[in-house]
């Protein structure tokens, strides 16, 4: 589903909210280090998908006003769905947004700017 276009990035993170406990350390980098997720503006058209707007998650911000307004690459969340930071989905970004695999303390931070 994910290559032919029908999944959302949210269908994408549910399902990955689903087994994140079923997740190895490696998989989690993998997936930190992954241009795997969409940014706003990536679907030309309903089933076409511009994949070279797939970055990683530390790279985008989240998808709220303000940061659409400073002209910020903000996660393409779709309009059917309600971005909530607090919601297992948005926790869920915010962590791996923030994993860092050489566990510097900067990178860290520099990575938690974007999921304030």
């Amino acid at each position: 589903m994910i290559e032919t276009g029908d999944w959302t990035t949210f269908d994408l993170v549910k399902y990955l909210v689903s087994i994140q406990s079923t997740l190895t350390s490696e998989e989690i980098e993998r997936l930190c280090q992954t241009s795997a997720f969409l940014e706003e503006g990536a679907r030309k058209r309903q089933s076409i998908v511009d994949t070279s707007r797939k970055v990683r998650v530390m790279d985008l911000y989240e998808p709220v006003d303000s940061f659409r307004e400073l002209g910020l690459p903000v996660i393409d969340w779709g309009v059917d769905n309600q971005w909530r930071p607090e919601a297992d989905e948005g926790e869920f970004l915010w962590w791996i947004a923030v994993q860092d695999p050489s566990d510097s303390l900067i990178g860290q931070l520099n990575s938690c700017f974007h999921w304030v």
